[in-house]
């Protein structure tokens, strides 16, 4: 029976160092694959970044190229005068109609924000003069 009994224990012990063995190896073969994911992560980043600086580059260049077309430049050109045209008509519209353009809106808003300051400071300086303001 103790021949038996070392038998088994010799299974045992052969068992063991074979899932150990296996253990190890499924670690060793992790930390491979967590290094090669991250050389390839660096190095999909930096040619990431490559293909982004040539993109832009090459969209620079073709933008100057753009302006430099007579054709943009001419459509360029024309919306200009197109909104000039429309702005314009629409202030007459507005006109007709005594209604404020955006422009009127923006001066009135100009005043108005000057008037509020100068009303600050005069507040300010009688505050400091010790009277009370009277409205």
């Amino acid at each position: 029976m103790e021949e038996h009994e070392t038998l088994s224990e010799a299974t045992e012990s052969r068992i063991n160092e074979a899932v150990q063995f296996v253990d190890d190896e499924f670690q060793r073969i992790q930390k491979e694959l967590s290094a090669r994911r991250k050389s390839i992560e660096k190095e999909f980043t930096s040619k990431r970044k490559t293909v982004e600086k040539r993109t832009r580059k090459e969209l620079k260049r073709i933008q100057t190229e753009l302006k430099k077309n007579p054709i943009v430049k001419r459509a360029d050109a024309v919306r200009k005068d197109v909104t000039k045209q429309v702005e314009t008509r629409v202030d007459s519209l507005l006109g007709l109609m005594q209604v404020a353009s955006r422009s009127d809106v923006q001066r009135i808003n100009r005043k108005l924000t000057t008037l509020n300051k100068r009303l600050k400071a005069i507040e300010e300086s009688r505050k400091t003069n010790g009277s009370s303001p009277s409205i």
